[in-house]
């Protein structure tokens, strides 16, 4: 977000080992964090956004990361049937 057409274009991606191990890392804090930290009564507390310029509640917000994440999912494996082929809607 804000970068260049030039600076996308230089992006190169870390290793697969590298990604996994930090989704493991980043999996195990939220687990942790909705187990062991949140109570219900945080669920209902109003947070600030500054990158979406909003308020919300603590529960819409965690909704909102479950769902831009299945996104990405869906984008990444978008992405990799065009690699291999297949283009788009499997044709």
């Amino acid at each position: 977000m804000g970068h260049s057409a030039a600076e996308a274009a230089a992006f190169r991606a870390p290793d697969s080992h590298l990604l996994l191990d930090y989704h493991h890392a980043v999996v195990e804090r939220i687990r942790h964090y909705v187990l062991h930290t949140l109570s219900e009564e945080d669920l209902e507390r109003k947070v600030d956004s500054p990158t979406l310029r909003q308020t919300a509640t603590v529960q819409r917000r965690l909704v909102g990361i479950i769902s831009e994440g299945l996104q990405h999912v869906g984008q990444a494996a978008y992405g990799r049937g065009l690699l291999k082929g297949h283009g788009g809607l499997g044709r």
